[in-house]
């Protein structure tokens, strides 16, 4: 301590990264994850916000143990919906699919999760990366038809557009010049949009625009 230098720092900050990895290789117990899953598991099953509170506690404790399980990331990912924490949630989703990517509960769960925080587009891209997975999934299909219902409204939010700015995927769309020709044919030749609109990849780029709030649903042959 009355030596410290450069060196001597980190020699300790690398003794500590090896104490963390021993104590998380300590704590590595398959058998012992699942089965404090499982009662993170009942405790959701019987509802409540004192449950969903208690179950994101066990799902911790259970990734402690096997922070490899991706299921466990999505579970407590419901957690977090039933809770009104999006973010938190959106992130175990995250962790979830680098786990396992083709995992659709975890990417309705984001999708919920991106929908509470008024990021509709993607919401919509995980509910349809959801269903192309599987097309039978009822979470999927409602999350999309809810986003959809929305858009033909007529109601702006203009936090929906403000964080729909923010999406790379929108961004990219909007820079797209054949989006912006189809865009400027809306406006002076009517008629176009049902050519545009036959177009499977032009129409997803537009509907994503309509999601945004960056284009009204009211051009012909815009809605679906």
């Amino acid at each position: 301590m009355e030596f410290r230098s450069d060196a001597v720092d980190a020699k300790i900050k690398e003794a500590k990264r090896l104490l963390a990895e021993e104590k998380k290789k300590a704590l590595f117990n398959p058998e012992e994850a699942e089965k404090i899953k499982q009662e993170g598991n009942a405790l959701v099953k019987a509802g409540g916000f004192d449950n969903f509170a208690a179950a994101v506690k066990k799902y911790t404790e259970a990734l402690k143990r096997n922070p490899k399980d991706h299921t466990i990331f999505s579970n407590r990912a419901l957690c977090y919906i039933k809770l009104n924490s999006p973010p938190q949630a959106v992130q175990d989703c995250n962790k979830c699919l680098d786990i396992e990517p083709a995992f659709v509960r975890a990417l309705v769960r984001r999708g919920q999760a991106h929908r509470m925080l008024k990021e509709m587009t993607k919401a919509m891209d995980d509910f349809r990366a959801a269903m192309e997975l599987d097309p039978n999934n009822a979470d999927a299909r409602d999350g999309l038809q809810q986003i959809r219902s929305t858009v033909f409204s007529g109601q702006r939010d203009e936090i929906v557009v403000q964080n729909a700015l923010k999406d790379e995927k929108v961004k990219a769309i909007l820079a797209d010049p054949v989006i912006n020709n189809v865009l400027q044919d809306l406006q002076t030749n009517p008629s176009a949009s049902q050519k545009a609109m036959s177009d499977p990849d032009i129409s997803a780029k537009l509907e994503k625009l309509m999601v945004a709030g960056i284009l009204g649903t009211g051009a012909p042959g815009a809605q679906q």
